[in-house]
């Protein structure tokens, strides 16, 4: 019987979030390039030594839920130990505010047999353990006592790298708004061509704040959804990628229009809910940005299972990258008095992920996208591509190239974990 049967999503999504729709291709260039055992990523194996301490709170995936043991701690630093017990359905723990709009902590595509943690501050009062995709979704969570956490807005320099975050979001958000809008105008015109050059534009300022567009329910699987995620209807394949396919797989147009509007639509009612969220985010759930979209690199990206049809995955991986930078970059002041050998060492692995990615570049590039073409990357025992992925055309990435980005992405993704408990309050 759950503890708090009564509990109810914090978002009400109506589908598993990006956990879900990626594990397969996790699977996959774990497989295909080694990646099983990334702690930061969300790939470690399940009797893999943990960073986690022995006192951490357990948070066991399964079917039925993800209840928290214990359910309450005390204030302070504290571990959170995600594993997977069979549940094929479910393949993410999140911490989020009591209010469900902001996710503190997470640990996404922990498939059967794996397990990762995560570690934050924790100051006293009430949150939510979230899982997509289980049967109870959302268990209360509550930190009472102990070591005093001090409250972040005493902290000035602190205080400016949220506002900065804040205004960040919103630009990019913004920015979003005018570049889809510009993608359905092309769309409407019938222009593959034109329709192609501005899906490349309209996909960066997505990229760069998908931590936070994943916050707010079904909004995410409705713009950035692949096939399945929002059912196995014909109708049910919307947003970016329905248009994407049409673009590169099929040549073709026709019926898009509809599509095309509902994105607008749903875009612009993510630029509501990030105005009115602009006063209330917390340094966790900066700093948890800068890690989940390195994590997105490591994950959607790298597999190449995100732009399946178009194969731009270089132009989301820089834009992941940028995102993931400039949220150091805004708490770069906290962090060069907290923790400045941790800094040094973010910069150091920052510029070999550069460096890999500008031994990529090309001028225009693949379709104008100043990158070379990416490809997905297929199952080593199966030889099975992620569900509706096409062949590349060209084979322009090596194993070899993509083994290095990999290799330069993962201690980048491992140092960023460290961030949240390096940031003072």
């Amino acid at each position: 019987m759950p503890a708090n049967p009564s509990e109810q999503s914090p978002t009400s999504p109506t589908r598993p979030r990006r956990s879900t729709r990626s594990r397969r291709s996790v699977a996959a260039i774990g497989l295909a390039f080694g990646l099983v055992g990334m702690t930061a990523a969300g790939c470690a194996k399940k009797d893999q030594t943990s960073t986690a301490s022995g006192d951490a709170v357990k948070v066991v995936l399964t079917d039925q839920g993800c209840e928290p043991s214990p359910a309450q701690v005390e204030a302070g630093k504290r571990s959170f130990a995600v594993s997977n017990d069979g549940a094929n359905g479910v393949s993410e723990a999140e911490l989020r505010a009591e209010d469900g709009q902001h996710i503190l902590g997470e640990r996404e595509n922990i498939t059967p047999g794996l397990s990762d943690d995560f570690t934050l501050n924790l100051a006293e009062g009430t949150y939510k353990i979230y899982c997509p995709g289980a049967k109870q979704d959302t268990w209360t969570f509550t930190v009472k006592g102990g070591e005093k956490v001090g409250d972040w807005h005493d902290n000035p320099a602190l205080v400016k790298a949220v506002d900065g975050y804040a205004a960040y979001v919103q630009a990019q958000t913004e920015d979003l708004v005018a570049k889809t809008q510009a993608f359905a105008d092309a769309v409407d015109s019938g222009d593959v061509d034109a329709a192609k050059k501005a899906y490349v534009a309209a996909r960066l300022p997505y990229e760069r704040i998908e931590p936070v567009a994943e916050s707010f329910g079904d909004l995410d699987p409705r713009i950035d959804g692949r096939l399945g995620d929002n059912g196995n209807a014909p109708d049910d394949f919307i947003g970016f990628h329905r248009i994407e396919k049409a673009l590169w797989a099929d040549d073709s147009l026709e019926g898009m229009q509809p599509i095309a509007a509902g994105l607008v639509n749903d875009v612009n009612k993510l630029e509501n809910l990030v105005a009115k969220k602009a006063e209330s985010y917390d340094p966790n759930e900066v700093s948890n940005g800068a890690v989940e979209l390195m994590n997105e690199v490591l994950t959607s990206k790298i597999s190449g299972e995100e732009e399946r049809y178009s194969h731009i995955d270089l132009v989301d991986f820089q834009a992941n990258f940028d995102g993931s930078m400039k949220t150091i970059d805004l708490l770069r002041p906290v962090l060069e008095k907290s923790a400045p050998d941790l800094l040094d060492k973010i910069d150091a692995a920052a510029k070999k992920v550069q460096a890999e990615l500008d031994e990529l570049k090309a001028d225009p590039g693949y379709d104008d996208t100043g990158f070379v073409e990416w490809s997905c990357a297929p199952e080593s025992e199966t030889g099975d591509l992620p569900e509706g992925c096409v062949v590349t055309k060209t084979a322009e990435v090596t194993a070899a190239q993509r083994r290095a980005l990999t290799d330069a992405g993962k201690p980048l993704a491992t140092l960023l974990a460290q961030v949240p408990v390096k940031v003072v309050r």
